[in-house]
């Protein structure tokens, strides 16, 4: 049998190259600076497909969304216990993490499985340490993209409880077959990745005019009170924000949530909802109340917008991020008992009426990452 026309004329399609993402669902923040990295990798190659491996809700990943994007809601990350927004439970996070390892065969085996069915290329990690296994099955090259690894996290909490030594050690291994760490600023990574590339932070930016943001909030274009962001993902009841709007009539506190009955006039419950993002938000505030998160300071430094934060229990990073980001941020601590009362206004004031840093760190992280992970492919 002969054919019609010569061999190279004929289009045998190929699958189009893949890679795999998995995503710590602890948090938003993960998930929200993956998405950057990945919507910057597709500009430069639209012809990937990402396989995103996460707990994480799909609305962190909006930065991403697109055709492009498969979510697979595979759970190889323990990441840390909070008995609330502030408090990390040591005992706890460590009695989760042993029991991921415990099933560390049965959890590699089915991600490989489901990821084996694509042409992936390159496995990426942000930052579950499983999945060095997982790519190892694959027969398939590792990265992490972070500012902190989980056995860095850990390991104060077992100074309290050594019996879980060994798992600090297991976690470290898992890392240790990583081909390398894009690490960012203000953390602390495991010391035994091959290769470290020491990235810039990754921050999402509004690409929205400000009055359009104003207008979709609700909020009037020559209203001129400063602007109080309330972010924080749980940890402030409504009676806190009462107060808090209550001692200060002249700023006008902004909160996406649902609002009490009847709200003052200077507080305004605005809907997350497409158009309107988070990071919008924040680059219309003139004070952001949050959690000392990387998403948050990251968030902060783009707009540029002063940060109010409660201090946190067992959060190893953030004595960290209060140290290095001072030369970039406007940020003031706050004592846990006057943030639960909402008595903010001295602390809100202070910051309005600080100066601006003087210096500006470089935010491009995720156009950094993107073409490192290009020339990889």
């Amino acid at each position: 049998m002969f054919l019609s026309r010569p061999i190279s004329a004929i289009h045998c399609p190929m699958p189009a190259p893949a890679i795999a993402y998995f995503i710590s669902g602890h948090g938003f923040g993960h998930a929200r600076r993956s998405a950057l990295v990945i919507a910057a990798l597709l500009r430069l190659r639209p012809d990937l497909s990402v396989h995103v491996c996460t707990t994480a809700p799909r609305h962190a990943l909006a930065a991403a969304d697109g055709p492009a994007l498969r979510v697979h809601n595979i759970d190889i990350d323990s990441g840390a216990v909070e008995d609330d927004p502030l408090h990390i439970n040591p005992l706890a996070t460590l009695q989760r993490a042993q029991q991921l390892l415990d099933n560390a065969s049965t959890l590699v085996a089915e991600a490989a499985s489901c990821l084996a069915r694509g042409d992936v290329r390159l496995v990426l990690s942000d930052i579950p340490f499983l999945a060095a296994d997982v790519a190892e099955a694959l027969h398939l090259p590792c990265w992490a993209i972070t500012s902190f690894t989980w056995d860095w996290i850990y390991e104060p909490f077992v100074e309290s409880h050594p019996r879980y030594r060994p798992l600090l050690q297991h976690i470290a291994d898992s890392y240790a077959r990583m081909h390398g760490l894009f690490q960012f600023p203000f953390g602390g990574c495991c010391p035994r990745f091959p290769r470290v590339q020491r990235v810039p932070m990754i921050a999402g930016r509004s690409s929205r005019p400000p009055a359009d943001v104003l207008r979709d909030a609700g909020i009037a274009a020559d209203d001129r009170r400063p602007r109080i962001l309330v972010g924080m993902r749980g940890g402030v009841s409504e009676a806190a924000l009462l107060h808090a709007a209550s001692q200060s009539p002249q700023m006008l506190f902004l909160c996406p949530r649902d609002c009490p009955d009847h709200p003052p006039d200077n507080l305004r419950c605005i809907s997350l909802a497409p158009p309107l993002a988070f990071d919008d938000l924040v680059a219309v505030s003139d004070v952001v109340i949050s959690k000392l998160g990387y998403s948050i300071v990251a968030d902060c430094l783009a707009a540029p917008a002063a940060l109010l934060w409660p201090p946190r229990t067992n959060f190893r990073e953030d004595p960290l991020f209060a140290r290095d980001a001072g030369p970039y941020l406007r940020h003031r601590p706050i004592p846990v008992d006057r943030f639960l009362a909402g008595d903010w206004r001295e602390d809100l004031l202070a910051l309005l009426h600080s100066p601006a840093p003087a210096a500006a760190p470089p935010l491009d992280g995720a156009d950094v990452c993107a073409r490192l992970i290009a020339a990889m492919l």
